[in-house]
């Protein structure tokens, strides 16, 4: 009998695991929970409860939402006000809330969120990413579907057979986005937390597929001599990847393929990733425009779209095009990123206005901001470097940049404070700008 879910020595078919849902189903009727909304707070570890719970709201006509503990009690009760939930689960107890809300749940209801989402229009209609959006009782056509992330899985898996390893340590909601998927494909999902052994976990199961972030695979890797093991596809989970993690995923791995497909905050574009073995990692990126989306194109290296008889958009964000060619947008209060130059991401700051007006000569300015808060600007136009870099000095009082770089033409880079990590990814998934690109002096 094929299993469907383990977790270290736990480890059930799917009949067993459909005994555990069913008994879930009755407890949640016995309860008065049917057509609801249910918090399901995960353990410091994910537990293969959490995963029955999950099933079992959606399979007796509810909408579950997951998350974890890594927060703080004040962030969990906003987050609960948020969603209203009739009922949270957690530690595998139920506790039942007495609200003014009806809890009532319409067919398609989905949530806008920041981070990549899934609406599982047709398998499941899920969304797991609800805590930093807005509730609309109107489905929207954004997310990366349950569908997708199971076409984009098949499309690369070589064997008939995919045993999914989930490494995220409770930090994230991806896993029931990943749960959903393997199970629609017939699939095998085992749990691995980052404090496992992780040879001992992948070759117990024959795992031949993971997905997590970066930064937990780094963490796994660390752990792991080449050769240790072998898998045929390694999914990322995030929207960055640290220089060192993906020459390491080849060592130590050696797959056939890794992938990695994030929205956009509105989930209306998003980047589909691939790296094929023995295919250069220049090409790690490649965008694909979801259908509903009218119209997108490149204007001064930011990626603009827009729907169906509405404005122009960047990543959500509303803008207006003035006569130089230079773009205004209205920013978040804690900035996002639009898809910029060729295939870089782009962070927008307020400080961008402030350079632009101190400066003469500037067309446009961006900045660009990864992990490790990394920190690079992106500018063209005809000012003197020297001048830019004392302006953002002063602006943003920074030390004084440790690299400047002269891509072509009017096109600069400046590195600001430690943005090594960003600065590769950069220039070597645009390896046009690697051959053009030298440091200067300043």
């Amino acid at each position: 009998m094929s299993i469907l879910i383990s977790h270290k020595d736990r480890s059930y078919t799917y009949e067993q695991f459909q005994v555990l849902v069913d008994e879930a189903v009755q407890k949640l009727k016995s309860l008065g929970i049917g057509k609801h909304r249910v918090l399901i707070i995960s353990h410091v570890d994910l537990q293969i409860e959490d995963f029955v719970w999950m099933d079992a709201v959606w399979v007796n006509g509810g909408r579950s939402s997951f998350l974890n503990q890594a927060r703080t009690e004040a962030e969990i009760d906003k987050l609960v006000e948020e969603y209203d939930p009739k009922a949270i689960i957690i530690d595998n107890e139920i506790k039942v809330r007495e609200t003014k809300s009806d809890y009532k749940i319409l067919d398609g209801t989905v949530y806008d969120c920041k981070t990549s989402g899934t609406t599982g229009r047709t398998t499941y209609k899920f969304m797991p990413f609800w805590w930093l959006a807005s509730y609309r009782k109107v489905h929207s056509g954004r997310g990366v579907t349950i569908e997708q992330g199971v076409d984009l899985i098949r499309k690369h898996l070589k064997h008939k057979r995919i045993v999914m390893a989930e490494i995220n340590d409770s930090t994230s909601e991806y896993p029931p986005y990943n749960w959903f998927v393997v199970r629609a494909m017939g699939g095998h999902y085992h749990i691995i937390n980052q404090s496992d052994d992780p040879k001992v976990e992948f070759n117990r199961h024959n795992c031949n597929w993971v997905s997590t972030y970066p930064n937990a695979l780094k963490r796994v890797i660390e752990k792991c001599q080449p050769g240790d093991i072998k898998l045929e596809g390694v999914q990322i989970s995030g929207q960055n990847c640290p220089e060192e993690v993906l020459p390491k995923i080849r060592q130590w791995f050696d797959p056939y393929v890794i992938t990695n497909n994030f929205g956009s905050s509105e989930g209306d574009l998003y980047l589909e990733s691939i790296n094929y073995k023995d295919t250069p990692y220049e090409n790690f990126w490649k965008l694909k425009i979801l259908p509903h989306v009218a119209q997108a194109e490149l204007r001064d290296g930011v990626l603009w779209y827009k729907h169906t008889g509405s404005d122009w958009y960047s990543d959500g964000d509303s803008a207006v095009q003035h006569e130089d060619s230079s773009f205004q947008f209205t920013v978040r209060e804690n900035g996002d990123y639009v898809l910029g130059k060729e295939k870089i991401k782009v962070w927008v700051k307020p400080t961008e206005n402030e350079v632009r007006q101190t400066v003469e000569g500037i067309k446009n300015v961006y900045m660009v901001q990864g992990p490790n808060l990394s920190k690079l600007l992106f500018y063209s136009g005809t000012s003197d470097i020297k001048k830019v870099v004392e302006s953002i000095q002063k602006l943003q009082k920074y030390k004084r940049p440790t690299k400047v770089y002269h891509v072509k033409d009017e096109i600069f880079y400046i590195q600001l404070k430690f943005s090594r990590v960003l600065l590769h990814e950069t220039l070597d998934t645009n390896p046009e700008l690697v051959l053009m690109s030298s440091e200067i002096a300043v």
